[in-house]
């Protein structure tokens, strides 16, 4: 029997990372936006493994997690995401300022990934960092519905101005459909 009480509350700080997540993306707080969707994935799919009465442990490998995330469910739509995941665990790196001081960064944040977006350069100097929100809300709803918990409850918890840094721009199923109160 999966633990409810332990899924819940870990799916409820992940939606709380995720509106700031969408807020610092608003704002264009950058790299500080990636951090904050890191831990909503991170806080996500925690939720999600518990739900399906799976260990966690302590570490914040959402690649990791994704993979087992994704097994567990066997199901093939959610493999093209994994792109995504394997991008944002990269904002892991830089979680403290040490990386960014010592090799610097650029990045690229928007609201959809365009062609010719998003040159990959991993290795290169110095490192780019990319984040595109509509493809941050397809996974982040995409766990959340893979729980099969109903979302209504979850966002009933949440201020209006919560509620519109949620939904703004929000195509996500089945954070696209919250109405701000």
């Amino acid at each position: 029997m999966p633990n409810l009480n332990a899924s819940q509350k870990l799916l409820e700080n992940a939606l709380q990372y995720y509106v700031a997540g969408r807020f610092s993306f608003f704002a264009q707080l950058h790299p500080t936006t990636g951090h904050q969707f890191h831990h909503a994935i991170e806080f996500a799919l925690k939720g999600g493994l518990v739900h399906l009465d799976e260990h966690i442990g302590s570490h914040h490998n959402i690649e990791l997690f994704w993979r087992r995330f994704t097994a567990a469910l066997d199901n093939p739509d959610l493999d093209k995401l994994g792109h995504t995941i394997r991008e944002l665990h990269r904002f892991e790196s830089i979680r403290y300022p040490d990386r960014i001081l010592a090799h610097g960064m650029t990045s690229l944040m928007g609201f959809k990934r365009e062609a010719g977006m998003g040159i990959e350069t991993v290795g290169k100097e110095p490192p780019q960092y990319d984040l595109y929100l509509e493809e941050i809300d397809q996974v982040f709803g995409a766990i959340f519905l893979a729980t099969k918990l109903n979302p209504d409850f979850f966002t009933s918890m949440l201020s209006r101005e919560a509620k519109t840094y949620l939904t703004r721009e929000n195509a996500a199923v089945p954070f696209g459909l919250c109405k701000a109160a």
